[in-house]
Parts: structure tokens; sequence; C-alpha cells
């Protein structure tokens, strides 16, 4: 099942975001990075729930674009933990970040990849691209 991210899910989405982060990254920051991003009207935040266990997550946010028919939407964050990855899952959390950008009123969606980040020099986790 995917669904919104809500309060409960933060630890569990922090305990997947490190399987991408090095150990310098602080955990409290990231702790209340995602709290912060939860509580964000251009933010999505979508988990994939499997038996109770969220095993994935999917970031997105809307970017408002002037002079476009609708705004730019940007899926940033894809992880599923490794027991449960696989591209059903993967495709799930795509499907819903897109449902997400569109209602919000965007009709521009992109993926921000590993290569792209690697090519603007951001830290991205290898482990799939």
């Amino acid at each position: 099942m995917i669904r919104q991210a809500i309060d409960k899910d933060i630890d569990t989405i922090s305990q997947l975001c490190a399987l991408c982060q090095s150990d310098s990254v602080d955990k409290r920051q990231i702790l209340r990075y995602i709290r912060h991003l939860l509580n964000k009207d251009l933010v999505s935040v979508s988990v994939a729930e499997l038996c109770g266990l969220v095993a994935g997550v999917v970031v997105c946010q809307v970017i408002p674009q002037l002079g476009l028919s609708g705004h730019m939407g940007r899926i940033s964050t894809i992880i599923v933990d490794e027991p449960f990855r696989d591209m059903t899952l993967v495709r799930q959390l795509l499907v819903a970040a897109e449902q997400a950008l569109i209602a919000r009123g965007c009709d521009h969606i992109e993926v921000g990849t590993v290569r792209l980040r690697r090519a603007s020099g951001v830290p991205s986790c290898d482990m799939w691209e």
C-alpha cells in the first residue's frame, strides 16, 4: 500500500535515508529535515507499507513556474529497503509521486537520477539508477 507519510514514519524514513548517506551526516538533522518536509505544502512524501512495515519512500516537490501552462514537478528521492527492492514497488512509488504532482497542478515532471546528482556535485546513493 502506498500512502502519505505521517509523523510516526519519520524514524523509519530516516533509517531508509541512512542507506544512502555517509557516516558524517548528522542523523538528528535528517530527522528534523524529514519532519520539516512532512509539513510543506509543495512537497509530497509517500511511503510504501508492506505488512505494517515501511519498505520505501518517495519525495517529490512542486516548483512553481511562470510562463508555462502548469508547474514543474520533481521526484527527488526514491529509496526502497533492500529486501523489498523490486521494480514493482519502485513503479508504485513513482506512480504515487506522479499522481501527487499532477494533483498539485504540475504538467512537467522530472526525476532526479544518480547520474544527474553526480553531475551537479550532489551526494547520492549508488544502489541503483
